[in-house]
């Protein structure tokens, strides 16, 4: 048996815990032990019958060989605790709800976390600590790059690029072979009909740049 912890008792936190519970009713050996989070409001509480299990570094120091649900929906903050844990020996999990649907060669990376009603055709790849909410359809060779969060409804043509750390919100259009850059963000209800460069922001349709990130 399994034994997880997720990291982070807001919003995801809790999403996750129902997709763990789900995939336990689907046979999986996993048992979620608690929840660690640093908001001290939390300390103590009960959240949807799971107990909170302390701060994030009372469990670096208390824990070896751990394995963790990474729940935290900030990118920046994601990849900063991701590698901070790392180094410390604990392992993430990857959770596929058993309401995904992806083809035999699709790739999903570590620590992902991937929602019912997602689609995944032939040779899609999705990087490590990738979020997709429920919903998502990904056409044939799709790639979504390490980190990225990608919003409920958002359709994917066939090898379109989504690059690392991007946000993609609710409902956006990406057609056939088009890249969103590096760490950018495009507005929910977006079609993308063209590239979209590194460290931007894009809305409308078509989409298009109305901000550069720094």
């Amino acid at each position: 048996m399994k034994q997880v912890v997720i990291i982070g008792a807001g919003c995801l936190g809790r999403e996750a815990l129902w997709l763990l519970r789900d995939l336990i009713k689907a046979g999986a050996q996993m048992e979620p032990l608690g929840f660690v989070d640093d908001d001290p409001g939390k300390a103590g509480k009960t959240i949807l019958g799971l107990k909170m299990l302390g701060s994030i570094s009372r469990l670096e120091k208390a824990h070896k060989n751990l394995e963790a649900v990474l729940a935290v929906g900030d990118i920046q903050a994601k990849c900063a605790l991701a590698r901070r844990l790392k180094k410390r020996g604990i392992k993430f999990v990857t959770l596929v709800h058993p309401q995904a649907v992806f083809s035999e060669d699709a790739v999903i990376g570590e620590g992902s976390i991937i929602f019912p009603g997602v689609v995944m055709s032939a040779q899609v790849r999705i990087g490590r600590f990738v979020l997709l909410n429920p919903g998502i359809i990904l056409s044939h060779d799709v790639l979504i790059g390490d980190w990225s969060l990608i919003g409920s409804g958002a359709h994917f043509a066939g090898q379109a690029r989504v690059g690392e750390g991007c946000q993609i919100g609710t409902g956006v259009n990406v057609i056939p072979q088009k890249t969103i850059g590096d760490w950018s963000v495009v507005g929910a209800g977006a079609c993308v009909i063209s590239d979209l460069p590194a460290k931007t922001v894009s809305v409308g349709v078509p989409a298009r740049v109305i901000k550069k990130i720094r």
